[in-house]
């Protein structure tokens, strides 16, 4: 077997010679058979936080730490309950649906009603408090 490296003056990098998707899926595949579960759990992983980050920093933008923080210790609490039920039945997919379900069910939704009751304060503030007079 070749193995790949690349030198960047004494520090020494290895390659692996098969990266990306394919590499995830051959490796995912080998050992549990279930590449395309895995992949799809990790997707809705991804695209849960993209959405959730925004929410997270218009609420820090405003100071809306307390709801924030009263998620995230309840997120945790019920993150490590439900991936240790999960992991018992569906091994390493428990883990990321348990991640997956706890964010949805204890921040996408009380963090979106929170940036929501902030946007609506903000369209009710007075007039010349919102303007910016030059």
């Amino acid at each position: 077997m070749l193995k790949a490296s690349r030198s960047f003056g004494r520090i020494r990098f290895w390659i692996p010679p098969c990266s990306g998707r394919a590499a995830i899926l051959r490796k995912t595949s080998r050992r549990s058979g279930h590449s395309t579960t895995l992949l799809v759990l990790l997707a809705a992983f991804c695209i849960l936080n993209g959405y959730l980050q925004p929410v997270n920093f218009l609420l820090n933008g405003v100071g809306a730490f307390r709801v924030q923080v009263i998620c995230a210790i309840v997120m945790a609490v019920l993150n490590i309950a439900l991936s240790i039920y999960f992991v018992h039945r569906y091994g390493l997919f428990g883990a990321i649906l348990g991640t997956v379900i706890a964010q949805l069910l204890v921040q996408a939704a009380p963090l979106t009603l929170a940036a929501r009751r902030v946007l609506r304060g903000l369209q009710q503030a007075p007039d010349d408090v919102v303007r910016h007079e030059a």
